[in-house]
């Protein structure tokens, strides 16, 4: 196996982490949203809701024009 992609387990078969960086509870690994909303600076939020706006504004009518 390579070395630019290292392997997430110990022997064959034995996967010790998914994602070792990830403290805390184990459901958190589940839903990596929550880990990035703890640690959200209020100075992102603006370049965050141009980027929402944008999407949509784009992603409609790709939808509509799909769905016809």
């Amino acid at each position: 196996m390579s070395k630019a992609f290292p392997s997430n387990s110990s022997g064959p078969g034995q996967v010790t982490h998914l994602n070792p960086k990830i403290e805390g509870p184990v459901w958190i690994r589940w839903v990596p949203g929550l880990n990035t909303f703890g640690r959200y600076e209020r100075s992102w939020l603006r370049h965050d809701l141009v980027a929402g706006l944008v999407m949509t504004a784009m992603l409609v009518p790709v939808g509509i024009a799909y769905a016809r």
